[in-house]
């Protein structure tokens, strides 16, 4: 805007040294007593003039790009929503092909139950692993009420009893590995008494790993899953 007003005074400006000259009878040499001025102002004005011209096309170039980068945004903005919204639909597709493509007979794709196991809460609130038990159950909320009901029937939990861990079953191989072993006095692993246990998933893998130590080790500080993988 301040450029325009600019151009818009530099016109004016020429407009009026031209109908100044008018006004002295359109003469275009020097006038009178003026020393030659006249032509000097006209030479300055054109070249004004012609200066004010370019910077007109300048502001003129100005708007149009500036015009041409808005509408560029604006199309880059909507490319980028369509390309979230395809692939969302992308993603629910592949899901829908998974649901409908899945094959009963194959183990890796239908569930085979959930693995559960709790154990007896000591006095501070945490899990003690010495007292734990295990069951399977068609769905997660069996399975678990399987495990703890099995827990009450072996010990007697006197802070109360608690779900270790739930892991849905998906294969009958046993493809999952853990190590627990003892604790020492500052709550780390004693690798001097350390088992390995093997599961359908990890939940199993460590609920094995853990009792293996608990028959074979009296851990006076408890038990400790070590890795699983």
């Amino acid at each position: 805007m301040k450029k325009m007003l600019t151009i818009s005074l530099s016109l004016l400006l020429c407009s009026s040294a031209f109908a100044d000259m008018g006004d002295r009878g359109g003469r275009r040499g020097p006038f009178p007593g003026n020393g030659g001025y006249g032509n000097d102002q006209l030479r300055v004005c054109l070249q004004d003039l012609d200066f004010t011209r370019t910077q007109l096309q300048i502001c003129q170039r100005s708007q149009v790009d500036q015009r041409e980068l808005d509408r560029l945004r604006f199309e880059n903005d909507n490319l980028r929503k369509e390309n979230l919204a395809l692939r969302d639909r992308l993603d629910q597709a592949s899901r829908d092909h998974d649901r409908d493509h899945r094959d009963p007979r194959d183990p890796r794709d239908s569930s085979l139950g959930f693995f559960s196991y709790a154990g007896c809460k000591d006095f501070q609130g945490g899990i003690d692993l010495k007292l734990i038990s295990e069951a399977t159950g068609s769905m997660q909320l069996e399975a678990e009420f399987l495990a703890k009901q099995k827990l009450a029937a072996r010990f007697s939990c006197s802070f109360g009893i608690s779900t270790v861990k739930t892991e849905e079953i998906r294969t009958n191989v046993e493809n999952s590995f853990c190590l627990a072993g003892c604790k020492d006095f500052q709550g780390n692993v004693d690798l001097k008494f350390v088992l390995s246990g093997k599961g359908r998933n990890k939940t199993e893998a460590e609920f094995n790993a853990v009792k293996a130590v608990g028959s074979s080790f009296r851990c006076n500080y408890g038990i400790k899953v070590q890795a699983c993988q």
